[in-house]
């Protein structure tokens, strides 16, 4: 990363997804260049807030070669994502969009 370079947290917090709601969301967009140091911060992140009773998580990870009906995945830094949802018991429901 270049001297002086600032990278924001990619995710700062889970926000109630309404006034008054006990679920909170998280929006993600992950950049297809993103490398593997933001990644790492944002499951780190991600296990922290997975704690929460009611979480929705919504984005792009721009990991196409994720296939989330077999939990198979073609490449290391895919893998990681699948890792780090298995590890915090959270689960994929929406696999396609229509």
């Amino acid at each position: 990363m270049p001297a002086g370079f600032k990278m924001d947290p990619p995710l700062a917090k889970a926000e109630p997804i309404s006034k008054g709601s006990s679920v909170s969301g998280i929006t993600r967009l992950r950049l297809p260049n993103q490398g593997e140091e933001a990644d790492k911060i944002f499951y780190k992140q991600l296990k922290e807030v997975s704690q929460s009773p009611s979480l929705a998580l919504m984005g792009n990870f721009n990991l196409a070669d994720v296939y989330w009906k077999y939990n198979t995945v073609e490449r290391k830094q895919s893998r990681r994502l699948l890792e780090c949802v298995e590890d915090n018991f959270l689960t994929q429901l929406v696999s396609e969009a229509n």
